[in-house]
């Protein structure tokens, strides 16, 4: 019986997703002009895409087979891949213009590779399409060295570009700041160290987690006494406390979190920080350092190629005591009316925490 199993598995393998009938997808011949998502490959030639853009839309399946036009380019990008993974179960190529986060994955029917296409370079923050004016602004604000502290928390499903929009803005504030950025990730999936700005006035270090040792990165990463800490994903207790503390103790954070809309983004932090322990202190300790909850989706451009980001934004100033108040005894249900008024102020273009944008420069 198991091996019969193992059989039909084998031939279920061998299938795979059909080449779109899009002659405008088809007599592409760069992988680079193509607008996709994921490349997967096996050893043994096979090969697909995932959310490849075509003509049709949202009547594009999920999976489709590799474009005729490029199938020169992918043999080239197949080889290359297969070399560095003789020696490297995760690393990063970069072919023809396109940087590729690459994934070993051994699997019944054989090695696969998964290669995550990355944006890269990182887009400047404030022309990412669909980020409203006023909030790039008041992001924009929030990592000035006068404005201090505080937990800027990214929020959206799987797939949503969250991990993009928190290293743009990091970026952005190494470009107009300066300072010291740590990264603690894992994995790595955008390269971000290195100089940054005028004079190589930022620096940004990242460090990838190993072994699943999260307090061993985080140690690596506070010798380094960044103003700026990036949390690649807060997806467990670790990863949440030490982003709340570090939100409280004097450091700009960035990070994501997989979750539905805003409210969810802060419940599930807290439910995260408080595995085994307090609720009321991890709900105090988010009310303490929260400055910003955005939450994210990416939404097909109906008039031109390629996506755009939709946002719920929900800004705590410092002096906002009823949202701190609301979000420390838990009633985040009532930060609708919130919501629905920084809303209408960022549709209006108004600063949703009510900066005065002119008389301060960023």
């Amino acid at each position: 019986m198991s091996g019969s199993f193992v059989s039909d598995l084998r031939r279920v393998g061998a299938t795979l997703p059909a080449i779109i009938d899009d002659s405008n997808v088809n007599e592409i011949d760069k992988l680079s002009k193509l607008n996709f998502n994921d490349i997967y490959m096996a050893e043994d030639g096979r090969a697909f895409m995932r959310g490849l853009e075509t003509k049709f839309k949202n009547r594009t399946p999920p999976l489709t087979g590799i474009p005729l036009g490029v199938k020169s380019e992918m043999s080239l990008l197949q080889k290359r891949v297969f070399k560095k993974g003789e020696n490297s179960d995760s690393f990063f190529e970069d072919f023809e213009g396109m940087r590729f986060r690459v994934t070993k994955m051994p699997a019944i029917t054989g090695t696969w590779y998964t290669l995550r296409r990355s944006l890269w370079p990182i887009p400047r923050f404030p022309i990412l399409k669909g980020i409203p004016p006023i909030v790039s602004k008041t992001l924009g604000r929030l990592g000035r060295p006068s404005d201090g502290k505080g937990l800027i928390l990214f929020c959206g499903e799987t797939g949503s570009g969250k991990t993009t929009t928190a290293c743009s803005l990091l970026q952005e504030y190494l470009l107009s700041y300066g300072d010291i950025a740590s990264t603690i990730e894992d994995p790595v999936e955008l390269l971000m160290e290195g100089p940054y700005g005028p004079n190589a006035h930022g620096f940004c270090f990242q460090h990838e987690v190993v072994q699943n040792n999260f307090e061993q990165a985080m140690k690596r990463a506070l010798r380094e006494t960044p103003r700026y800490i990036f949390f690649g994903e807060i997806r467990g207790r670790q990863e949440a406390k030490e982003a709340l503390m570090a939100s409280i103790n004097g450091h700009v954070v960035i990070s994501t979190i997989h979750a539905g809309n805003v409210k969810q983004g802060l419940d599930r932090l807290v439910s995260l920080a408080s595995d085994n322990g307090s609720v009321e202190l991890a709900r105090q300790e988010l009310s303490m350092g929260i400055k910003a909850v955005i939450h994210q989706r990416l939404l097909m451009n109906e008039d031109s190629p390629g996506k755009r980001l939709d946002m719920e934004c929900l800004f705590i100033h410092d002096d906002d005591t009823r949202i701190r108040h609301l979000i420390a005894q838990g009633e985040t249900r009532q930060l609708s009316y919130d919501l629905e008024r920084q809303a209408i102020k960022i549709n209006r273009d108004e600063s949703p925490i009510d900066y005065d944008f002119s008389k301060t420069s960023r």
